[in-house]
């Protein structure tokens, strides 16, 4: 798996045991997880979903959705507004 999966990722001089590889993937895919979520959310609330729909969702209270996305949001809204369409 780490040769097919090896030539799609920068490892540089990722050389170490095939523990630390798996560690170093499974944390590139919960980054690129969380931002499919943060944009996910930033379009939610776009559309109008409350920050209690969307915590309901993601199993958290609202005051947990807003505080973990506020920031993601607002960001995500920036980047959206200044791209060209």
């Amino acid at each position: 798996m780490r040769t097919k999966l090896a030539p799609r990722f920068d490892l540089g001089a990722f050389d170490c045991g095939e523990s630390a590889y798996n560690e170093w993937l499974v944390q590139h895919a919960v980054n690129a997880v969380e931002a499919v979520l943060a944009a996910a959310v930033t379009r939610a609330r776009q559309a109008g979903a409350s920050w209690s729909a969307i915590g309901a969702r993601i199993g958290v209270s609202r005051q947990g959705a807003q505080q973990r996305f506020t920031r993601a949001s607002a960001h995500e809204s920036t980047n959206s507004a200044t791209r060209a369409y």
